[in-house]
């Protein structure tokens, strides 16, 4: 292992890249909610361990990344500047880096640094924030983490440089800060990430376990973007297959394949029917996919449609299905 020359770091050499490295830190009575580090994350990278006495233990399998180490903030203004061709000297070709701590600065309370427990970032791009910025919309309440990623367009060979980011959003996090019910059951478009200004690849999806919610970003181009995740769709899909047939002059059957959750598990169901030209409707609410519905007027065709309800709010209204005249 060599000094880099940069005074923060060493160049493992690029024989490393790809091989994983297992650490293990005795921290005491530290809590290691959050981890950050440049670092290619392996299978089950991040595990914390509480070991008795109000001590943790945190072990790490991580891969080494290539990085250009040549984003500068110099003074006396600290305006970020990235080379777009970066210098020989600032080429590291293996590194392993990282900082981990217990949340602290996300508010005054253990409980409020317990919102954040499990939350692992990994990248292999320069300049970037060791603490994501997460701001809560004081109208709306929805929640946004931004992490700037600068970087050298190409190394000294002229090769462009392509980034990632890699995230672990825990279900307490997702709950607590974004506002989603219940996240063990969010689909990749529950979330809303995007990479300002440059190509790059986003793949949402969730743990092994439902644990927690990973955004992926890949093969970003630079020199300066902002990562986005915001809250997406979390309200159920809507529902489909819709079915209806008169049973009697004042009564209707129908049936739907329900909804499926994508952040808010779905209470029930909302059926309203209205007669042909917007005439008089009838509504009835159900916990199943099939119900009665009563209270038609004799000889009135209606419409029906279908909707799921979460505390998410509601899904998109169904297709519109015909009820007859009379009964079949």
């Amino acid at each position: 292992i060599k000094d880099n020359g940069l005074g923060f770091g060493y160049d493992l050499g690029t024989a490393e890249i790809g091989h994983v490295f297992t650490i293990t830190l005795n921290l005491g009575s530290m809590v290691p909610r959050a981890v950050w580090g440049w670092a290619d994350p392996a299978a089950n990278a991040v595990t914390r361990s509480p070991v008795g006495g109000g001590n943790w233990n945190l072990t790490l399998n991580l891969k080494p990344v290539h990085r250009l180490s040549s984003c500068l903030l110099p003074p006396p203004d600290f305006i970020l500047t990235c080379p777009h061709t970066a210098a020989p000297d600032n080429e590291v070709h293996a590194q392993i880096y990282g900082d981990v701590n217990d949340a602290s600065w996300w508010g005054d309370t253990a409980d409020m640094h317990d919102q954040l427990m499990g939350l692992n970032s990994f990248t292999n791009v320069d300049y970037t924030y060791e603490q994501p910025d997460i701001t809560i919309d004081p109208v709306t309440g929805a929640a946004t983490m931004t992490i700037p990623m600068a970087n050298a367009h190409e190394d000294a060979a002229h090769n462009t440089f392509l980034g990632f980011q890699k995230i672990r959003l825990p279900n307490r996090m997702l709950r607590d800060v974004y506002g989603i019910p219940a996240p063990e059951t969010m689909t990749p478009d529950s979330l809303a990430s995007s990479v300002s200004g440059g190509v790059g690849t986003v793949h949402t999806y969730q743990e092994a376990g439902d644990d927690a919610m990973h955004v992926d970003v890949s093969d970003v181009t630079f020199s300066l973007h902002r990562l986005k995740v915001k809250r997406g769709t979390i309200v159920p899909t809507r529902p489909t297959n819709v079915r209806a047939r008169r049973t009697a002059d004042h009564r209707a059957r129908i049936a739907f394949t329900g909804s499926s959750p994508r952040g808010a598990r779905v209470s029930g169901y909302e059926v309203h029917c209205t007669t042909s030209g917007g005439g008089v409707g009838v509504a009835t609410t159900t916990p199943s996919t099939v119900v009665v519905v009563p209270g038609l007027t004799k000889g009135a065709p209606y419409t029906c449609q279908v909707r799921a309800r979460s505390k998410a709010g509601p899904s998109r209204w169904s297709d519109k299905v015909l009820v007859r005249r009379s009964p079949s």
